[in-house]
C-alpha cells in the first residue's frame, strides 16, 4: 500500500507544482491541474502529512536524561545488580547439587562454596548497597532508590533461601 500511496504522491506532484506557479487570471487554471491539486491534498492527507511538515511539527522524542551523579548510581546499580545475578546462579548450581543423590554428608567444597557466596551476598549488602546513598540526587532519585530497595529485597531473599 505504501508504494501505491508514494506513487499517487510523484503523480500528484508534477502537476500541483505547475499549479501553485503564479497565473495571470484565476480563470485561466485548467480543471486538470484543479484536480491535480486536490489529489494531491487526498495523498498527503492519507500520509498523515507531508514527511518534512511532520518532521518540523513533531518535537523530538523524549528520553529519560540523568544528571552525572544519577547516572553513576544508576550504572553502580545495574553493575551490581549483575553481580547479584551471578551470586544467585552459583546458588542456585550449589542448590541443584545439594538435591543430587544423597551421600554420606555435604561435600566440603559444596559447603565453602556456599560460605564464601553467604559471605560474598552479606558483603554486597554491608558495603556496596547500603553505602549507595540517593538522597543527593534529584533527577535519578526515585529510579535509583526502587532499584536500590529491590536489590536489598533480592539479597535478603537469597540469604534465607539458601
Amino acid at each position: 500500500m505504501e508504494e501505491r500511496v508514494r506513487a499517487r504522491l510523484a503523480d500528484a506532484r508534477a502537476p500541483a507544482a505547475r499549479a501553485r506557479q503564479p497565473v495571470a487570471s484565476s480563470s485561466e487554471k485548467s480543471p486538470a491541474d484543479a484536480s491535480a491539486v486536490e489529489e494531491a491534498r487526498d495523498v498527503v492527507a492519507e500520509l498523515g502529512a507531508a514527511p518534512s511538515a511532520a518532521a518540523a511539527r513533531r518535537p523530538a522524542e523524549l528520553t529519560r536524561k540523568y544528571s552525572v551523579a544519577s547516572q553513576h548510581t544508576v550504572d553502580t546499580l545495574e553493575g551490581l545488580d549483575m553481580q547479584l545475578k551471578n551470586m544467585q546462579l552459583d546458588l542456585d548450581r550449589s542448590a541443584d547439587a545439594i538435591g543430587a543423590p544423597p551421600g554420606t554428608g555435604l561435600d566440603p567444597k559444596l559447603r565453602n562454596d556456599l560460605a564464601q557466596l553467604h559471605g560474598n551476598l552479606n558483603k554486597l549488602l554491608a558495603t556496596k548497597l547500603d553505602a549507595i546513598l540517593t538522597g543527593d540526587l534529584n533527577s535519578g532519585k526515585d529510579d535509583a532508590r526502587a532499584k536500590r530497595k529491590e536489590l536489598i529485597r533480592k539479597v535478603r531473599a537469597s540469604r534465607l533461601a539458601h
